[in-house]
């Protein structure tokens, strides 16, 4: 594979990242005169999930001629779907003229002309994740967006913690999984009636701890409740895993009934990330 290039065009490097990488652009070529093109730049993937670009211009495509090779190298401990990129050689109007790569660059993997992968999980497997929402604080309610900017998801599931103080009182861990697809209709006044799965419990009282723990991996989903060290499998029948998209409307809705402000919980859930754009 090959791209042809004219003088005033340049290489332009566009991604994104959730962690951070330093990535080295190999590009060569030849002219139609024979002579030989050798470029080597850097860009820093973003690590917050938005979009960034380089375009290298110093010196390169003077002459007419054809890119023959390329290559973006990552640092290493980068795992495969936390860095998206796409290289391109675009005009003096920012037009694409050709790309030359798409896809993830991670450790093992560097990114070659003429690799060109959607980004997704339809090319493999994406980073897996595990997000703090609480670790070791006061109870409160937590809602938990599942969407993420130039990201796509799988939802696996979560773990839930919870140390009750040796106040008096009855908590029950609660968990709404909230997914209105659009405007609910006039009259629609019980939140919870958009939601499309729950799990209650266990019920802890004073000095007790326990668990919710949910794994979402479609044959093999359970529920498993850890009441004061007594385990209890709840329902099998759970749905997922949940696939998130960017702007998905998804929400999950942690609420510690009667919580203590002695008490203390850790709450985390677990997916599978690829960065997109």
């Amino acid at each position: 594979m090959s791209v042809d290039f004219v003088p005033g065009d340049k290489i332009r490097i566009t991604g994104a990242g959730n962690t951070a990488a330093a990535l080295q652009i190999s590009v060569r070529g030849r002219y139609d005169d024979g002579g030989k093109l050798n470029v080597l730049s850097q860009h820093a993937a973003t690590t917050d999930r938005t979009e960034s670009s380089t375009d290298i211009t110093a010196d390169v495509f003077l002459k007419p001629g054809l890119v023959t090779s390329a290559v973006v190298t990552g640092p290493a401990g980068i795992k495969r779907g936390q860095v998206y990129m796409r290289l391109n050689v675009v005009d003096g109007t920012d037009r694409v003229r050709g790309e030359l790569a798409a896809g993830y660059v991670y450790e093992g993997h560097s990114l070659p002309l003429g690799e060109h992968i959607e980004p997704g999980p339809g090319g493999g497997e994406g980073i897996l994740t595990i997000e703090a929402l609480a670790s070791d604080v006061a109870p409160v309610a937590i809602t938990f967006t599942a969407a993420a900017t130039n990201a796509f998801r799988k939802l696996l599931g979560w773990a839930w913690y919870y140390n009750a103080s040796a106040d008096a009182a009855t908590r029950v861990l609660n968990t709404e999984v909230r997914r209105p697809l659009g405007a609910l209709p006039t009259g629609f006044a019980t939140a919870g009636a958009s939601d499309v799965f729950e799990v209650g419990g266990p019920t802890l009282t004073l000095s007790e701890e326990g668990t919710q723990y949910v794994k979402l991996e479609g044959t093999t989903s359970f529920v498993s409740l850890d009441d004061n060290a007594t385990i209890a499998l709840g329902s099998t029948a759970v749905p997922g895993p949940f696939l998130i998209g960017e702007g998905d409307p998804m929400t999950i809705i942690f609420t510690p009934s009667a919580a203590n402000a002695n008490d203390r919980h850790s709450l985390y859930v677990l997916y599978e990330e690829w960065l997109v754009i």
